[in-house]
């Protein structure tokens, strides 16, 4: 279990991250909780989310797959 603490910017909260292994390789699962500001339409919210949470997932991958 990993948990990510957003505490500075325009949205604040945490993303946790759930490392399970598989057969094939590992099942990552995401949850998001925080606040963002009620200016901000919900579509461009979703866009910015979905781009951090990929550069998060492919900086956690490189981590994961690391050899030691």
């Amino acid at each position: 279990h990993v948990e990510l603490r957003i505490i500075d910017g325009p949205m604040r909260g945490s993303v946790f991250y759930t490392i399970e292994p598989t057969a094939a390789g590992s099942t990552v699962s995401i949850r998001n909780t925080g606040e963002a500001p009620g200016f901000a339409p919900k579509p461009l919210l979703r866009f910015f989310m979905r781009r951090s949470l990929e550069a998060d997932l492919r900086r956690l991958q490189a981590l994961v797959e690391k050899p030691s």
